[in-house]
């Protein structure tokens, strides 16, 4: 039996329980993640990532990545025994000419473009498409307005139709860990272009994980999740200076990145979902 592969670009591919199913992840064999640096594991090509360790003494990221061990999707899919080609890139946006950054950055359409072009086999039955963009998005839409958040969010059913034609058949639409008035909206029109989506192809099935819920929950009562800060143990993204003595009881290692534990919070909430999940 091979495994479930599962990629990452911002956008995530990743096996799917059958409806009425509990349990069936781990027969799912393609995973395709995509979503920023919350799931980047150092590489954007779906190529084999670097160790999860620390190379360099006064770099943070541990093979690359922006955490001090395996992120969230990596740990999902060694639960479920996926093989996960991660297409992920921090500060990744749905469109760069709609999300303008004042640093270089990816987007959905270029990650997409990338697995396309790699002509990768895809399982109908067995291979997931997971996809979150939408905090970079918000971020630009903070600095240069509102008015093409709309438009993006277009831009990601669109991009999620190229992946159906491909052979994706189940996908995942997964939410940022903040919530605001725009990523609401932005939230919605996914939602409703995605069930046209559906409306047009049937044998699609959707699944949503809320990321917010959990981050909700943890920032309310972080000493139930056996954290005794919810801020960063690193006060800088580009040196270990000023780091904690121990980084498991702070919820990020990074600012705004979650550590190797909160990773593996995350990776049980969307087994927990995606276990649960009905049509």
């Amino acid at each position: 039996m091979t495994s479930p592969m599962f990629l990452l670009m911002i956008l995530v591919l990743m096996a799917m329980p059958r409806p009425g199913q509990q349990g069936s992840i781990n027969t799912s064999p393609l995973r395709l993640a995509a979503q920023p640096s919350y799931m980047s594991n150092g590489q954007t090509f779906g190529t084999t990532p670097a160790p999860a360790v620390q190379r360099n003494p006064n770099d943070p990221h541990f093979g690359g990545r922006a955490s001090n061990g395996l992120v969230w999707v990596e740990q999902f899919g060694n639960q479920i025994g996926a093989v996960v080609k991660n297409y992920a890139a921090g500060g990744a946006s749905v469109s760069r000419a709609l999300s303008p950054s004042d640093v270089p950055q990816t987007d959905m359409i270029g990650h997409v473009r990338t697995f396309l072009n790699q002509r990768n086999h895809v399982d109908a039955s067995s291979s997931m498409a997971m996809i979150s963009y939408g905090i970079n998005d918000w971020a630009s839409s903070s600095r240069h307005g509102t008015q093409n958040l709309p438009k993006a969010a277009q831009e990601l059913v669109r991009q999620t139709e190229l992946l159906v034609q491909a052979g994706i058949r189940n996908v995942v639409v997964l939410s940022p860990p903040m919530m605001s008035g725009p990523l609401v909206n932005f939230n919605n029109i996914i939602w409703n272009g995605l069930k046209a989506l559906r409306n047009r192809n049937p044998a699609i099935q959707f699944a949503y994980v809320d990321f917010t819920a959990l981050y909700s929950a943890i920032t309310s009562n972080p000493r139930s999740f056996g954290y005794l800060s919810t801020s960063s143990c690193l006060p800088s993204a580009t040196s270990m200076s000023g780091a904690c003595s121990n980084p498991n009881v702070y919820l990020y290692y990074l600012p705004r990145h979650p550590q190797k534990l909160t990773h593996g919070l995350m990776a049980e909430w969307v087994q927990g979902v995606l276990s649960n999940c009905r049509s």
